[in-house]
């Protein structure tokens, strides 16, 4: 009886700090989506003060031609350096793969992973049908 009292009382605690914690991350994520936009305000400001001394300077048509040439080239830049960083290929997770590597190592059996596989798709599927 004192054992479940604990235990109820522990999850309450549990529960209250999760929420403590996702309020905290909430307000983190809001606050920062919130300072991203004022970047990006300055950044646009920038570029207008920019657009604009060079219109002093060169007339307004060459200098909105001048920053959208700049912005186009720096975009594709980083569009052909994003292109560059090819992923990793997967191996292909066969079966026969899977075996294989047990059988290499000689501390697992194939019917182990059999079993922990047909475990977890149980275990899995039976949540699944709940919901």
């Amino acid at each position: 009886m004192l054992s479940r009292l604990i235990a109820t009382v522990g999850l309450a605690a549990l529960e209250g700090e999760l929420t403590a914690y996702a309020r905290r991350t909430r307000r983190r994520v809001i606050l920062t989506a919130v300072a991203i936009l004022f970047w990006l305000i300055a950044v646009a400001f920038a570029i207008a003060a920019l657009t604009v001394w060079l219109a002093t300077a060169i007339g307004a048509l060459w200098a909105c031609a001048i920053v959208a040439g700049v912005s186009a080239l720096i975009a594709l830049v980083l569009q052909v350096i994003a292109a560059s960083l090819k992923r990793r290929p997967r191996p292909s997770a066969t079966l026969s793969r899977l075996l294989e590597e047990v059988g290499k190592d000689g501390d697992g059996t194939a019917f182990g992973l059999i079993a922990i596989v047909a475990v977890a798709g149980y275990l899995l599927g039976r949540n699944f049908l709940r919901r």
